[in-house]
């Protein structure tokens, strides 16, 4: 069964989701801690052939992808976020992230180090992917259903 969260993680643990101020929009989730395992390729591919975009967002071809290793509690996850190719001049990207061989528009960096970018609707997505339960984490916003991904700003 895809995307269907963290049921045991959440019976002993809330990790709420953060909306930061509207200058450094992003999707975060409070206690998330840079990672130290790698993210490979394959993963990548597999991420990337299986999330659902918000409505608002374009394809995920549409995004300059950059990924991170996380640590939630134990949990092994990977941070994603997209940031429209159009809109790559509004974001603040932080040095040091690396393109990924093989992969057009694909670039690896840590979590602290994840791009940034004002209020901007689906310009910028934000998924997380538990590489432990090869599922999405499943982030839920007051209003709306669990998602596998989310749009960073208010639209």
């Amino acid at each position: 069964m895809r995307g269907v969260g963290f049921a045991a993680l959440a019976a002993t643990m809330v990790a709420p989701i953060l909306f930061s101020a509207a200058a450094q929009a992003q999707v975060l989730i409070a206690g998330m801690a840079d990672g130290k395992d790698a993210v490979t390729p394959d993963a990548i591919r597999k991420i990337e052939q299986t999330v659902t975009l918000p409505d608002g967002a374009g394809t995920v071809a549409d995004y300059a992808r950059y990924y991170a290793p996380g640590d939630l509690a134990g949990r092994k996850l990977i941070a994603g976020v997209y940031v429209r190719k159009a809109k790559l001049s509004e974001a603040r990207i932080i040095d040091g992230a690396k393109p990924v061989d093989g992969l057009d528009g694909v670039f690896l960096t840590s979590y602290g180090k994840l791009p940034r970018m004002p209020a901007g609707g689906c310009d910028m997505v934000t998924t997380y992917y538990d590489t432990g339960l090869q599922r999405f984490f499943m982030l839920q916003e007051a209003g709306r259903d669990a998602a596998e991904a989310r749009c960073n700003a208010a639209r």
